[in-house]
């Protein structure tokens, strides 16, 4: 399951697409996690792009934030990434998007699922804009040197999870 956001108001026809990356869904926040995703593909929509928010975790939706850890736990990196790569092989073969590659765009464990995609996709991810997103499990990292996407991340200096050590790892 995903959240397509499309309109379709460009003269030209010709639209760019990018991939909408939540770590999971959070019913005690009212699905927060899940609908900020969905709601930024629909602005990234409103500026022209198809965007597409796909759901990792098959409609479950965490009921606490226990929950939710929970389940960013026990999705593996490699499914994640997976699923990405299909989004992407999705997006691409869609007719509204005229692009050869698509941008990757995560929040938090989708952060580093972006990251991951963009690794394992060079050919199809050409951005890759991490949101306080870090990968820090050793048995998960990526190939790194497969990464030809450009990367803008925004990192806070007060994380204790992705935290400015954790950001300036990703630059070495």
């Amino acid at each position: 399951a995903a959240y397509l956001a499309v309109y379709l108001t460009k003269a030209d026809g010709s639209y760019d697409s990018t991939l909408w990356v939540s770590g999971t869904k959070t019913r005690y926040l009212g699905d927060l996690s899940g609908w900020v995703s969905a709601m930024r593909a629909s602005g990234a929509a409103d500026l022209g792009f198809v965007a597409l928010a796909p759901d990792l975790y098959g409609g479950w939706i965490a009921h606490d934030g226990d929950e939710a850890g929970e389940m960013m736990q026990n999705l593996p990196a490699e499914e994640g990434a997976r699923q990405l790569a299909g989004a992407v092989d999705w997006l691409l073969a869609r007719d509204e998007v005229t692009s050869q590659t698509v941008g990757a765009i995560g929040f938090c464990m989708g952060g580093g699922l972006a990251l991951v995609v963009a690794c394992q996709r060079p050919d199809a991810v050409a951005a890759a804009a991490p949101y306080y997103g870090a990968i820090p499990w050793e048995s998960a990292q990526p190939n790194w040197s497969a990464l030809t996407a450009t990367v803008v991340g925004e990192y806070a200096a007060n994380d204790g999870w992705a935290s400015p050590e954790a950001a300036r790892a990703l630059e070495a």
